[in-house]
């Protein structure tokens, strides 16, 4: 048998708010614990997206009432919300962009929206992308 520390899932989808039927704070954090993993790091592609101040202390208070381990919530890099993510940062595990295809209104196609987050936010805190084939050598540059 090996044993292992708890083990922390950077990528989830909690599916809350908006489409619970699929995943919840609840089911989610039960079946993160039965594989293994203590703690859990939610994607903001969710209906509304977390993007905001509103949509982050929604999903957070879920979280509290839910969430069965030990959780953090990354907020979404929209075309408009640069400085109001960038002051919510430390209330998040970072900032999620999703240069490719994705649904809603989180997607950024053009560097010049990256370049506004990359510019606001928090040099301590971390950038996770969604890049794909060109997105993903551009963003590594």
């Amino acid at each position: 048998m090996l044993k292992l520390p708890g083990l922390i899932d950077p990528h989830v989808h909690m599916r809350e708010p908006g489409a619970e039927y699929k995943e919840d704070w609840d089911s989610g954090t039960c079946a993160a614990l039965a594989g293994g993993f203590t703690m859990v790091l939610a994607m903001p592609n969710t209906k509304p997206p977390v993007s905001d101040a509103a949509t982050l202390e929604q999903a957070l208070a879920a979280a509290g009432r839910k969430a069965r381990c030990d959780y953090a919530q990354y907020l979404g890099a929209g075309p408009d919300n640069a400085a109001e993510a960038a002051a919510l940062a430390g209330r998040s595990a970072g900032l999620k962009m999703y240069l490719d295809q994705t649904y809603g209104p989180l997607r950024l196609d053009d560097m010049t929206l990256w370049m506004r987050h990359f510019e606001r936010w928090p040099a301590q805190m971390p950038i996770v992308a969604h890049a794909e084939s060109r997105s993903m050598a551009a963003v590594l540059l």
